[in-house]
């Protein structure tokens, strides 16, 4: 098996393998392997937030996990960031992937439990009863604004500063799908989210602390905004890291937040001495 760079000119070949939102200006660098007959079989992406490295993806076809393609990715991520002084490395995956968890705990990293995931369709939002009476009542006690100028983008950093939540938690969010909420030109609230595969939105951050007004506000706005653009046959994706997306979950479908959850995620992270 032979190692390359991934780049522009032979991502397609590795199509099947990443996601295109971990090539390019989405990682720091990505990685392949090829087989015998010259055929791709393993890919990962890499990328250093806060010292630390991040395996931000890493796939490999079933047929070639025993014969060390995977192993082959990481000793090669682990040269590249030889003499870096970085802390460690980290990545996250799906908790019941036994496959990924023995070859983390291989590669003598530790694991706990990060987070679940739920999979909201926009349907059971925008449709669900109690949504109908939030989205034809006037919940306008707070203003609420969307990240697009310049001062309510800085407005949005110093909340977030304040809140002392990392720039890698909401990067890449999405202007059109996000929202805050204004209270005496300071923000009470915010929802922010980006754009994933398939026109589908992944929740990167919620908080409120205007009560339940404030997230009636929030969740009007967003239900709105995915009604007028045609999102139905979408679904949200929200994890509970931050412990009151399954709140919000339940306030935007009225349902039990457990009937969305769709996964566990686990974190798992190899510290330099």
């Amino acid at each position: 098996m032979e190692l390359t760079r991934i780049t522009d000119d032979n991502k397609e070949f590795f199509d099947d393998l990443i996601p295109e939102r971990y090539l390019g200006e989405g990682s720091d660098a990505s990685l392949g392997v090829l087989d015998e007959e010259n055929s791709p079989c393993a890919a990962m992406a890499l990328a250093i937030k806060s010292n630390m490295l991040e395996i931000s993806w890493l796939y490999t076809y079933p047929d070639y996990r025993a014969e060390g393609a995977g192993s082959l990715l990481f000793d090669k991520a682990m040269e590249l960031i030889e003499g870096m002084g970085l802390d460690g490395i980290e990545t996250t995956f799906a908790a019941d992937d036994l496959a990924v968890r023995d070859f983390l705990t291989d590669k003598q990293f530790l694991i706990a439990r990060d987070r679940g995931l739920y999979r909201v369709p926009v349907s059971d939002l925008i449709y669900e009863e109690d949504m109908d009476r939030i989205r034809e009542a006037s919940y306008d006690s707070h203003p609420v604004a969307t990240p697009t100028d310049n001062n309510t983008k800085n407005m949005l950093i110093a909340y977030m500063e304040k809140l002392e939540i990392p720039e890698e938690v909401y990067e890449g969010y999405s202007e059109k799908y996000s929202f805050l909420l204004k209270e005496r030109d300071e923000i009470g609230g915010v929802i922010l989210t980006k754009e994933i595969e398939d026109g589908d939105l992944e929740v990167l951050f919620f908080h409120n602390g205007l009560g339940v007004g404030g997230v009636m506000d929030l969740c009007k706005a967003l239900a709105d905004v995915l009604d007028r653009n045609e999102k139905a046959g979408n679904c949200l994706y929200f994890s509970d890291r931050e412990g009151s997306s399954s709140e919000f979950v339940e306030r935007l479908t009225g349902e039990d937040a457990d009937r969305y959850r769709i996964d566990g995620i686990d974190y798992a992270v190899r510290l330099f001495a």
